[in-house]
């Protein structure tokens, strides 16, 4: 069997799994799947000769590298509604998956060579172009249907911008490691060429907010859109999330990153460059909210901005609100103390409703939490932004 042989053989095993009815009980083997399609891919398209982008494509790459909108907050806060809300406007390039750059993928190719990086992190986008979600729409570039050939002509085009990106921006780990993916996807849907029309790209991880500092310095033209929402509603949904998995409480970490992303969140919030939305608004009164953002943008929005899409394809909503299941799921009390801990101060400013906790154990154990949130936030590298570390470029 040659490779395009195997290559269409994997597409259709994993096509299968995707499409199965029994999909959230085949975790483990639809993420092998994933990972052997994506690997095939990718081996097979490096050794394709790179896209070379002309002087026209490689002008409108600079202005829409110096555009992104950037939506941030906390897991469960509505950043995914609001990414699938924005997604159908023709003026942005809106990735349909999360990079995770900052708290996964820079510590992943950290030490590796420029060869290996591009193989990881290529196939780490592949995965998430045909199943952004764990939900419907899926295989993203050939629209819902599978079709490797477009994805090889993915990978061979990202491979172009990577090289190019190398020499734009040597001392940028972000430029190299997620623009040329952005960069691809963009190409991609423009048929081979960037859309004159896309004036943003727009980029949506749980937690950017942390690293507002470092991507305002890269992209001083940069937006922020930061999504609130009721902490105790998002725990709540987390915790129903969780226990799908089999994981019936909710970690120390959980509330220590949400503290953090809660202090930066107030700390910009004020900024002319940054739109607080929060999520109860936007479900209550989508239409007002919508037009709210798009003037933030300077856009008009569209008919097609009032519904969820991912690459204008009709998005399954995984919004939370309003189901009945949460009424039956509740934080313990070891986790509403918690929660008040890492959320005092959001709770205050929103005015949401305050988690009522035990005064005198709170009073005991604050400083405690206090102390570890601080150790926790010295020890892991998604507050160290990966930027700009010229100590760690790649060879």
């Amino acid at each position: 069997m040659n490779t395009t042989d195997t290559l269409h053989q994997l597409e259709k095993e994993l096509n299968v799994l995707l499409t199965s009815r029994k999909h959230r009980n085949l975790t483990n083997e639809l993420h092998l799947a994933r990972r052997r399609w994506a690997k095939s891919v990718v081996d097979k398209g490096v050794t394709e000769s790179p896209y070379a982008p002309s002087k026209l494509e490689i002008s409108k790459a600079k202005k829409l590298i110096a555009s992104p909108i950037f939506i941030g907050g906390n897991p469960r806060s509505g950043t995914t509604l609001l990414r699938d809300l924005i997604d159908g406007h023709p003026a942005i390039c809106s990735l349909p998956c999360e990079p995770l750059y900052f708290e996964f993928l820079s510590a992943k190719v950290s030490g590796l060579n420029k060869e290996d990086s591009f193989r990881i992190l290529c196939s780490d986008w592949l995965e998430k172009l045909i199943d952004p979600m764990s939900q419907p729409p899926y295989w993203i570039l050939s629209k819902n249907e599978p079709d490797s050939l477009r994805y090889l002509e993915y990978v061979r085009i990202c491979r172009g911008w990577w090289n190019l990106m190398g020499e734009v921006r040597p001392d940028s780990l972000y430029y190299r490691h997620v623009v040329p993916f952005m960069l691809g996807y963009a190409t991609c849907l423009g048929g081979g060429k960037i859309n004159t029309d896309t004036l943003y790209w727009m980029e949506k991880s749980p937690g950017l907010e942390l690293n507002y500092d470092q991507l305002k310095k890269e992209f001083p033209k940069a937006l922020f859109v930061n999504m609130i929402r009721n902490p105790k509603d998002s725990f709540v949904s987390l915790k129903v999330s969780l226990m799908n998995s089999g994981v019936h409480r909710i970690p120390l970490q959980y509330f220590l990153k949400s503290s953090l992303r809660f202090n930066a969140l107030l700390r910009i919030q004020s900024h002319d460059n940054c739109l607080t939305v929060r999520y109860e608004q936007l479900v209550a009164n989508r239409n007002a909210v919508i037009n709210s953002v798009f003037a933030f943008l300077s856009l008009e929005p569209e008919e097609i901005n009032l519904k969820q899409t991912i690459r204008s394809m009709l998005a399954t909503p995984n919004s939370s609100i309003g189901k009945s299941e949460r009424s039956e799921i509740h934080l313990s009390k070891k986790e509403l103390l918690l929660l008040s801990f890492s959320a005092d101060k959001v709770l205050q400013h929103f005015s949401y409703p305050v988690v009522k906790v035990n005064t005198l154990l709170s009073y005991m154990l604050r400083p405690l939490f206090y102390f570890i949130k601080f150790a926790y936030s010295r020890r892991h590298s998604f507050l160290q932004s990966p930027l700009s570390r010229k100590g760690n470029a790649i060879n």
